[in-house]
This record gives structure tokens, sequence and C-alpha cells, in this order.
């Protein structure tokens, strides 16, 4: 049996390529204010598997990653790390483990384990779509879209501070406007400028797509949307497309990301029936707790 030890902040950074580019700072450089526990396995000096957790408010602690190489799995390494990280943070008081996760469509395999584990039930949150430029210059219903001849396309960050206001405006004379879910001035910190679109309409903001780099393939369209009133003439395909089109002129980025909310039920049917077939994969991200026993 490979050992599997807690790990020292320093000795975890050696793990990082173990853990999801976009968490990967939370190992090289972990928050001084918060309570970290790494775990991880190694062979020859060599990390093989790795689990690291965060603590949080009111007893709760959230484990961000769990991964084995894979000629290291069946071994009972994902066991083991996952009951090392409970019992670590079950010793300094915490009585409650959360994990966000994404499951493939076609292989649940990491939720059974999760539940063989004794963690709840998972609870769907969003459909997670992954493709590539390649295929989006593929899809017909994508390459044929065209801006309405009563709207415009600009950078986000191009809205002017009117137009910013007026759409602030809007939302709060209207709540069911956007989802708050959704609300692009919660995404714009950090965003890619040169994909990171507003649809307009009569010069007023009515759709957006955010955008950030993911890693050095990949772009997370982060939020994308359009009012109520447009979503059933199509008009969030031509930002798509611009946002696609200017990835491929403007990055080398050849990968995108996006979500799709379960409690978005058109949006969701779009995604099942209309955008799988030109998909890399699609997954489901869930979310799932345990309760500790101290």
């Amino acid at each position: 049996m490979i050992a599997v030890e807690i790990l020292s902040p320093e000795a975890a950074s050696a793990y990082a390529d173990l853990t999801f580019p976009a968490r990967r700072h939370l190992v090289t450089a972990p928050p001084k204010d918060r309570e970290m526990v790494f775990v991880g396995a190694a062979v020859a000096g060599e990390p093989v598997a790795f689990a690291f957790g965060m603590g949080g408010p009111e007893g709760q602690f959230e484990m961000f990653s769990l991964y084995v190489l894979p000629f290291y799995r069946g071994r009972g390494l994902a066991g083991a790390l996952t009951e090392a990280l409970e019992n670590a943070f079950a010793v300094r008081g915490y009585g409650l483990g959360v994990h966000f996760f994404t499951v493939d469509a076609e292989d649940q395999a990491y939720a059974h384990f999760l539940l063989k584990a004794g963690w709840t039930q998972p609870v769907l949150r969003q459909a997670v779509c992954t493709t590539d430029l390649a295929r989006a210059y593929q899809t017909p219903w994508l390459t044929r879209a065209r801006i309405p001849e009563n709207c415009t396309i600009r950078a986000w960050s191009e809205i002017s501070g009117a137009e910013r206001e007026a759409l602030r405006a809007r939302k709060t004379a209207d709540p069911a406007f956007y989802p708050d879910a959704l609300d692009p001035f919660h995404f714009e910190a950090d965003c890619h400028d040169a994909t990171s679109l507003a649809l307009l309409q009569r010069n007023a903001v009515v759709g957006w797509v955010l955008t950030h780099v993911l890693d050095e393939r990949t772009l997370r369209w982060t939020c994308s949307y359009v009012t109520e009133t447009l979503q059933g003439r199509g008009h969030i395909l031509p930002l798509w497309w611009e946002v696609a089109q200017r990835q491929k002129g403007e990055t080398r980025l050849d990968r995108f990301i996006y979500t799709v909310p379960i409690d978005k039920p058109r949006m969701l049917r779009f995604a099942l029936r209309r955008m799988r077939p030109w998909l890399l994969s699609l997954g489901y991200a869930c979310v799932t707790t345990k309760p500790l026993v101290p």
C-alpha cells in the first residue's frame, strides 16, 4: 500500500500539477487567513496522488480537489486521501465537508465513489459543456448567425458609464430583468477584454458574454445571457459567434468551456438537443456534503 501523508504547504507545492489549473494558486500560494489541509502520496519521491481542502465559516470545509494518476488508480488511494483529509479537518473542529465537482455525462464513477465514501447524493447545479474552435466553426446554427439590424455588438470594456447605469437601473426597477447569478457586474473583474462582449439594442445593453482565460488552451465563457424577451429569437447566437471569431482571431486559445444552469429549462434543452453533437464533452457540475464524526 502506498503511504498517504499530510503535507506541509511547502511540500504541497510539488503536487500542484495534480489539481485543476484554476486552483493551483491555492497550492502554490495558499491564503494565509484560511486553514488549508494538503494530503498526498508519492512513489520514489514522485507525487502520484493529491487532495486538498480549505476551512470555511460555521464549521464547514470545502474539499477542492482529489486526484490520482491513472496508473495508480484501483489501489485504494482515493479513499485513503479522502479519509485523511476528512480526519484532519475533523480534529480541527470542522463538522461538515462540502465538495463541488463535475462528473462526465457518460461516466459517473466518481459520483459513485463519493457515495460509497459516505458523501450525500449529489445535487446537480449546471451542465458543463466543453468544445473547441474547430467544432464551433463546423456548427451550422452558429456560423449562420447574423446580428439583427437593430442590434450592435461591442466589447464589454467599451460600454459607457451611462449605458452601465441604465442597465443597473432596469435591474433595480425589475429584479427579474436578468438573474442575479448572471449579473455581468459580478464577473467583469479580470475578464478577457478581447472576447468579453455586449449586445446592444437601440443603444441599450440587452445581452453579454464575459470570458476568462482558464489555462493555456481554454477560454471560459463565464457569464452568457440575453434578456428573456430576446431568448426565443436566437439573439444569443450572433453574440456567441462573435466571441468565437474573436477568440480565433485574437488569441491562441483553441478550446472553450461554458455552463448552463439546471434551473433554466429553455437553455438546458438547447444545450442537450442542439449543442451536444458539437461538444468535446458534456458533464454536470454537482455539489455533495458529508457530516464528519468528531
